[in-house]
């Protein structure tokens, strides 16, 4: 074989297991030959050969891509999808794919979401076979009960109605 083919062979390989696992290791922060190692390649030689598979375009390539994936805090995916989904109704070839790209966006600004009202009305009817002592000892009785907690999702976005 000629180096140039050689070269070549370096960069075709695709990412199997051990590879893959290899990539995870090295972005992890363990030496090179460690993580050839560890990813279950012969130790003979590690050293060496650790660093030809670094220097292969898919292997560089994976690390870098775990690398992107790993520096997406929550507001920079966010922002990440919110992007991609705006391109997708923007170009999309078909309407439903443009349909549902834009429903995604509405669920991510919280534009779908339900709100329901109820009125309970009460028959003070029902309180006059009471003495003003009965009322009042079952006023405080409710009083002493916890209320329930009610949150929304934007509740706790905001922070408001969290308790620590």
């Amino acid at each position: 074989m000629t180096s140039n083919s050689t070269a070549t062979k370096q960069e075709k390989p695709g990412l199997n297991p051990r590879r893959k696992e290899f990539c995870r290791l090295v972005h992890a922060g363990l030496p090179a030959a460690e993580a050839y190692r560890e990813a279950g390649f012969s130790p003979t030689g590690a050293n060496g050969a650790a660093s030809r598979l670094l220097a292969t375009v898919s292997i560089s390539d994976e690390i870098a891509r775990l690398g992107a994936i790993t520096l997406r805090s929550g507001v920079e995916m966010r922002k990440f999808v919110t992007d991609g989904l705006t391109d997708l109704a923007e170009s999309a070839d078909t309407d439903s794919a443009k349909i549902r790209a834009l429903e995604l966006l509405g669920k991510t600004e919280r534009m779908f979401i339900e709100v329901s009202e109820q009125t309970v009305t009460h028959d003070v009817n029902e309180l006059q076979g009471y003495s003003l002592d009965q009322l009042t000892a079952m006023l405080n009785a409710a009083q002493s009960e916890p209320e329930p907690v009610v949150t929304t999702a934007r509740m706790i976005e905001s922070g408001d109605g969290v308790t620590a």
